[in-house]
């Protein structure tokens, strides 16, 4: 396995540069690191580790790394990020003049087919919005509040009580980058915020524990262990809300109730630069998809009312 003390491959200072140069959230710095120490393996289990920097100018190393990522039969979208990582990495090391050549800086990197997001139907939606006896307050202000702002699943476990402005009805968001945004909220998200809240509150005075200790809460939403609710416990938490609820659990989670909240919004003429503000996407290029699903209710709408139908 890698190991950093055999020779300087450069990792930490790479991931330096790309923390205060490109501003990424953690969870693409993380994966930015996978991508490079996997590289550096494999160029270390290659050469019996003894495989020095300065080699990375030879770009068979790197053509003979491409067929290796294509045996392991990772999704297009993987394969992709694990390159875009690699020319970023190598691109850095030429800046630095710590190789002499980038084989890799002619080389274009196929684009993802952009896939058309999955949402839910009105019947699903529904389901997860008017059922008060089967979901507990917690779930229901998840669900609500996710299909009232279309948070990203990370944004959502990042929300504090204090970015919920009850007076404007919005609530501040931190995107990727940690970029801020502002975002309405439907006044069902607020009513159900205000009710969990006090609940949390109640619930913290009737433990003996906390008996003369003021209720002190950073993040909305806890796990038991009362820690931050992470990305993982809450997609959990979605899918079992679904399985309780007769919904396929693969029809739903957190990404696809953002995508539903968007196409919604398209849906009742929502203009797309705004769609675009609320979505906290860079740029309009990538809110421009949902306009696929957009034409594709139009044109259903205008086959079951079209004057024509009944004749």
């Amino acid at each position: 396995m890698f190991n950093k003390t055999s020779t300087n491959f450069y990792i930490d200072e790479f991931i330096n540069y790309i923390v205060l140069e490109k501003n990424l959230s953690n969870n693409s710095v993380s994966n930015y690191k996978i991508d490079i120490v996997q590289f550096l393996n494999y160029l270390l289990n290659e050469t019996n580790n003894i495989f020095e920097i300065s080699a990375l100018i030879n770009s068979k190393i790197f053509s003979n790394y491409i067929k290796f990522l294509k045996d392991k039969e990772y999704k297009s979208s993987t394969m992709n990020r694990k390159l875009s990582s690699l020319k970023g990495y190598i691109n850095f090391l030429e800046e630095e003049k710590i190789i002499d050549f980038n084989p890799l800086k002619y080389i274009k990197l196929p684009k993802n087919p952009r896939k058309i997001p999955k949402t839910l139907d009105d019947k699903d939606i529904t389901k997860l919005l008017e059922n008060p006896h089967i979901l507990n307050l917690r779930e229901k202000t998840i669900i609500e509040l996710m299909y009232a702002t279309g948070l990203r699943a990370s944004e959502l476990t990042n929300l504090k009580y204090s970015d919920i402005n009850f007076n404007s009805k919005s609530v501040r968001v931190y995107g990727k980058g940690s970029k801020e945004r502002i975002v309405p909220i439907h006044q069902n998200a607020l009513l159900l915020l205000k009710k969990y809240w006090i609940q949390e509150i109640e619930k913290h005075n009737s433990t003996v524990k906390s008996k003369g200790k003021i209720f002190i809460r950073e993040y909305l939403f806890v796990n038991k262990n009362n820690l931050k609710l992470t990305r993982q416990g809450l997609w959990y938490i979605v899918k079992q809300i679904a399985k309780r609820l007769g919904i396929q659990e693969n029809k739903i989670t957190p990404h696809v109730l953002r995508h539903t909240f968007a196409t919604h919004l398209l849906y009742n003429g929502v203009p797309l630069r705004h769609l675009q503000e609320m979505l906290g996407h860079s740029s309009i290029s990538t809110t421009q998809i949902y306009t696929h699903l957009s034409d594709k209710f139009v044109k259903n709408e205008y086959d079951k009312f079209s004057p024509r139908v009944n004749l």
